[in-house]
């Protein structure tokens, strides 16, 4: 195998990078040497409380730092960093709202959308309104038979936002294989497509969702997602399917609302996950923060 350079940056393009105001940043802190990767390397590895102490402060990490930067453990795999640490992922993900791009979709029908900051703001505000109302808060959980759209980041930043634990799965698994999955988990909140596109078909939902809501009895909501994302959470609000009932215009003022305060995640469980496979429940719920 050949070791030849295949491209280098120019010593601009160098400069200009985060890697490289990092370096700057770690060095005019702590007074050390880490002008190479090599040596920032180095140095993370023996300092390693510093070193996440750094990321934090130069990523502007929204939350409280806490006051240990390490507990050690005989094995590295148990070693954590910043164990006291309190955040909150939405808020960290979001940001402030502006004009600046958040998400820019492409969808296989050819469809384009793209969100600011601000419109997304919009969005998961009209969520977190929603699973409040449905009595949504800390640990549980909220579930996501969508495909991946902006609609999806939306929701998982609602769920977020509020301490809930966030699951999904693809639109494309029939109804034995969602309740497989969401009926371990017990969601108060399902979040469904109306439909999707899949190597040029459109794939309706509507049919299965019936028969999957009536297989979930702790479901309190079922919102189903169509037409305009920047109109979610207004219109596409249902009680489960089984209530045969539209929960109606969620009200409570002008649209949008303010993305209220939320609570610090530390302990908490932000994302239910399955392994790769369309097995059934003998595959086990991996559970991560």
């Amino acid at each position: 195998m050949s070791n030849r350079v295949l491209w280098s940056p120019s010593a601009e393009r160098a400069e200009a990078t985060n890697l490289r105001r990092f370096q700057t940043f770690v060095a005019d802190r702590h007074g050390v040497d880490v002008s190479t990767f090599q040596r920032l390397h180095a140095w993370s590895a023996a300092e390693a409380g510093d070193f996440w102490a750094d990321v934090w402060d130069f990523g502007g990490v929204r939350g409280d730092m806490g006051s240990r930067l390490i507990e050690p453990a005989a094995e590295f795999r148990h070693v954590r960093f910043l164990p006291d640490a309190t955040l909150n992922v939405a808020e960290n993900l979001l940001r402030d709202p502006s004009d600046d791009p958040a998400l820019v979709f492409r969808g296989e029908d050819g469809e384009r959308l793209s969100l600011t900051r601000a419109e997304l703001h919009d969005v998961v505000s009209r969520i977190q309104q929603l699973l409040t109302e449905a009595g949504v808060s800390v640990g549980d959980r909220v579930a996501a038979w969508l495909p991946n759209r902006p609609e999806t980041y939306a929701v998982m930043l609602a769920a977020a936002s509020l301490g809930a634990v966030f699951s999904s799965t693809s639109p494309d698994f029939g109804v034995d294989g969602v309740v497989d999955r969401f009926g371990q988990i017990e969601p108060k909140v399902l979040f469904s497509a109306e439909g999707y596109h899949y190597n040029g078909v459109h794939h309706d939902c509507t049919g299965r969702l019936a028969a999957i809501t009536d297989r979930l009895p702790t479901l309190e909501r079922s919102v189903v997602v169509g037409g305009d994302c920047l109109q979610m959470g207004k219109s596409d609000v249902h009680v489960p399917q089984r209530d045969a009932q539209r929960a109606g215009d969620l009200g409570r003022g002008e649209w949008p609302y303010r993305l209220d305060a939320v609570p610090d995640q530390r302990k908490n469980r932000l994302v239910l996950g399955r392994r790769a496979g369309r097995s059934r429940q003998d595959r086990r719920l991996r559970l991560e923060r």
